[in-house]
Order: structure tokens, then C-alpha cells, then sequence
């Protein structure tokens, strides 16, 4: 052996544990560069299908979508109507009207519907009603517009030419008002107006944008099915009135289109963030630079895109499948990490709230149109059927959230039923006949419970 290949022998011999570290370096490198490639490929890939899809890349592409649904015709009308709304006369008035001279914001579920001719409230809201019967009048004359009105709440820049969300829901509780006064009157007509009014202002509120749009349009709804409980069980509506109502809830016991565009215009807000770029002028830079960065954006594309394509005809496997995805970000982005992982993690609460706001909304509506058909089927016979097969046999789309079906009860001329709560696990709601009694002694929740009785 030479000096020379003496000494070579030597210094690797004395510098070995350095070239390992070194090789361990270049190799920890070599695979961080390897997966983060693979998360930029996963994120142009999943961009690409967006791109493909036609879905909102961004917010202007929502906005645009919006513009596309609504009209800015009758925007004028509507302001007039809310400027009135907001004069010192008509605030005055509403001094001790309940919903609307109250600190909490409105909830359905919650609101003591009373209906009794005894409600202390009755002579105070009789005269609120009468006076304002001009412009209780004026919303139900615009809110039947087949183009429904352009909202501001979710594109702040639009105020000149667009309404409030906040204005349009306060018309919703007025007509609430209003319907209770007239179900008390016995005024049959006008109580078939207001109900038809609130599902039409529920159109206008829905064709807003975003997560907020859902929950106002259910609210108004959930106020229309609210007034339709007491017109049945006060039979105050003809049999022509109670097929258009049943029209109208038919329009919503299906939520698979809703449930794909507010998922995508949720995507939309944060799409430019995680790619970096801007779907007008074609630019196409992956240009994150931090893996988990990268891995939150190509795992947060991949989550919501499987999500707005998840099947919502079947609500069990909508549920379980909504389960595993957001599982498998419990998994990946466990929450401990959630700082690093803040873009993916915002879609766990996002489909939870979306899934349950409009389970929930289908649910009222299919109880609502099978409350009717009994209703209809009470008329036509004479009395109110023993149970409700024949009805769900003829009504297929009528199925309620849980595996045990909806549930009825006939007991002295006078019937139950009532269908899941989604709150409930799957194999747990609709409640027993047993359950129920346990559970709800008294005032059933009013948006699982529905009270017709017999003939008279």
C-alpha cells in the first residue's frame, strides 16, 4: 500500500462518523424534497379538477355566481321597505313585541309559538300587525318574485346594489308575527299568505353565498313549518292551500345541489391562499414552500373535493362517509397540530355545520309533507289512519334521519308523530313510542314533533 492510499485510508478511517451524518443529511433532504414535489403534484393535480370542475376558484368567481342567481330589479323596493323598518315610528312600535323587541337572536326551535286565545301578548301584536298590514304586505308582494333579490351580507363591496341577509331575516320574524296574530283570528287566508311568504323570503335568503345563506333560509323555513303546525292542528287551510304548501316543501327534501355549491364557495375563499394563484390571469406558481404548508393544501383540496361529491339521496352513508373524511383529518392533521395544519382543520367544523343544517332543514320539510298527507287523508276518509304505511309506500322521498323511521302514534283521535333528531346517533332516532312518552312528557321540541288531530 502506498503513503498516498495510506493516508486516504486514514482519513476516511478518522472522518467516518461525519460522512455518515453527511449521508444521513442528504438523505433526510433528498426525501423531505421527495415528498414535498409529491404535495406540490397533489396540489396542482387537485387544481387542475377544480379548474375542470367549472366550480368558484375564488371569491370574485362566488360573487359572479351570485350575480348569475339573483336580480338587483327589485333592490330598490326592498330598501324602501327596510327604511320604513327602521323609521322612529315603526321602532316605537315594536316596544314589547316578542322576537322583535328582544335581545336574543331569533332561533325557531326556541320561540313559544302560542297560539291560545289567552297569550299576553295577543291584543299588543293585533295592533302591531294592523298597523303595519301595508308593509307586511309590500314583503309577501316581493318576496313571491320569481328572480330573487341580490344580498349584500357576504360581499361587503355590493351595498350599493344589493340588500342585507340581517334586514331580510328581520321580515322573516314580522311575518312570524303576523301568522301567529292571524292563527289565533282563525283568519285562514291570510295565515296560507304568511306561510307562503316565509318559504318564498327562504328562496331569497338561499341564494346568497356561503354557510350563512343555509342557516337563514332554514330559520325561515323552520318559521313557515312553525305556522303550518298550527294551521293544521286548528284546520284552518283548505285542501288546495295545504297541496301548494306541500309544492313547496317538495322543493327542498333534497339538499345534494346546495350541499355541492356550499362546499365548493367555502373551497373558493381559500383556493388562492393554498395554491398562489389567481384564476384570471392563468397564472399557475405552486409557490408554498413549507411542507406542512404544502401537505395542509394538498390535503385540504382533496378532503372538500371529496366532500361536495359525497351522495346525500342516502343519508346513512352521507354520514359515515362525512365521518371517515373528516376522520382521516383527525388522523393526518390530529389537533394537536392544528397550527400547522389551520387550512385543512377549518373544514371539520365546516361539513359538520353544513351536514346538520341541512339534514336538519330536509327533515322539517318531510315531516311537514307527511303531516299533510295524513291531514289530507283524515279529510278525505273521515278519520285519521291508524298508521302511516300506506302514505310513506305512495311518498317514497319521505325518508327521515335514522334507520328506525318516522314515528306515529293514534290515541283518542288524536295523533303523533315525529321523526329523528340529527343530533341523535344514527341507530338511536327516530325515538320509540316508549321513548318518546319517557322523553317528552310535556312540550314536545317543536322540529322533530308534529300534533294532528281528528275530524270534527
Amino acid at each position: 500500500m502506498t503513503s498516498q492510499t495510506r493516508n486516504i485510508v486514514l482519513w476516511v478511517g478518522t472522518h467516518i462518523p461525519f460522512i455518515a451524518l453527511l449521508a444521513w443529511y442528504l438523505s433526510v433532504v433528498g426525501n423531505i424534497a421527495t415528498r414535498d414535489n409529491s404535495y406540490r403534484s397533489q396540489i396542482k393535480e387537485e387544481y387542475e379538477l377544480l379548474k375542470a370542475s367549472g366550480d368558484p376558484m375564488d371569491f370574485e368567481m362566488v360573487k359572479d355566481a351570485h350575480f348569475a342567481r339573483a336580480s338587483e330589479e327589485d333592490v330598490d323596493e326592498w330598501r324602501k321597505v327596510f327604511a320604513e323598518m327602521e323609521t322612529d315610528s315603526y321602532l316605537d312600535s315594536t316596544v314589547g313585541i316578542p322576537l322583535i323587541d328582544s335581545p336574543d337572536p331569533y332561533n325557531y326551535r326556541d320561540y313559544d309559538f302560542d297560539v291560545s286565545p289567552d297569550w299576553p301578548s295577543l291584543a299588543e301584536c293585533d295592533e302591531f300587525t294592523q298597523k303595519h298590514a301595508d308593509l307586511i304586505a309590500k314583503i309577501r308582494l316581493l318576496a313571491a318574485k320569481e328572480k330573487k333579490v341580490r344580498l349584500a351580507s357576504d360581499f361587503q363591496s355590493l351595498k350599493g346594489d344589493s340588500i342585507g341577509m340581517g334586514e331580510l331575516s328581520a321580515c322573516v320574524i314580522l311575518l312570524t308575527i303576523d301568522a301567529q296574530v292571524a292563527v289565533i283570528k282563525n283568519e285562514s287566508e291570510h295565515v296560507f299568505q304568511d306561510v307562503m311568504a316565509l318559504f318564498d323570503l327562504s328562496a331569497h335568503l338561499q341564494g346568497s353565498a356561503f354557510e350563512m345563506s343555509v342557516k337563514a333560509a332554514a330559520e325561515a323555513r323552520g318559521s313557515a313549518v312553525l305556522v303550518l303546525k298550527k294551521a293544521i292542528w286548528g284546520k284552518l287551510l283548505t285542501r288546495t292551500q295545504m297541496e301548494e304548501v306541500v309544492k313547496e316543501c317538495e322543493k327542498h327534501i333534497e339538499f345534494g345541489e346546495k350541499w355541492k355549491r356550499v362546499v365548493g364557495e367555502h373551497r373558493a375563499f381559500y383556493v388562492p391562499n393554498l395554491t398562489q394563484v389567481h384564476s384570471r390571469d392563468g397564472v399557475e406558481k405552486i409557490g408554498l414552500s413549507q411542507s406542512r404548508d404544502l401537505q395542509d393544501s394538498a390535503l385540504y383540496l382533496s378532503i372538500m373535493r371529496r366532500a361536495q361529491q359525497l351522495d346525500t339521496s342516502d343519508w346513512q352513508e352521507f354520514i359515515e362517509e362525512r365521518g371517515r373524511l373528516q376522520m382521516e383529518i383527525e388522523t393526518l392533521a390530529p389537533p394537536r397540530d392544528r397550527y400547522d395544519f389551520s387550512v385543512c382543520r377549518t373544514a371539520v367544523p365546516t361539513l359538520s355545520r353544513l351536514a346538520e343544517l341541512f339534514m336538519e332543514d330536509a327533515q322539517q320539510c318531510r315531516l311537514a309533507i307527511l303531516a299533510v298527507q295524513i291531514q289530507l287523508e283524515a279529510e278525505e276518509v273521515g278519520n285519521l289512519p291508524a298508521d302511516i304505511d300506506s302514505i310513506l309506500r305512495n311518498n317514497p322521498k319521505l325518508k327521515p334521519y335514522g334507520e328506525k323511521g318516522f314515528g306515529y302514534v293514534l290515541e283518542k283521535g288524536t295523533a303523533t308523530l315525529w321523526g329523528g333528531e340529527v343530533n341523535r346517533n344514527w341507530d338511536q332516532t327516530p325515538l320509540t313510542v316508549a321513548e318518546y312518552k319517557s322523553e317528552f312528557t310535556d312540550m314536545p321540541p317543536p322540529a322533530v314533533v308534529w300534533r294532528l288531530r281528528d275530524v270534527q
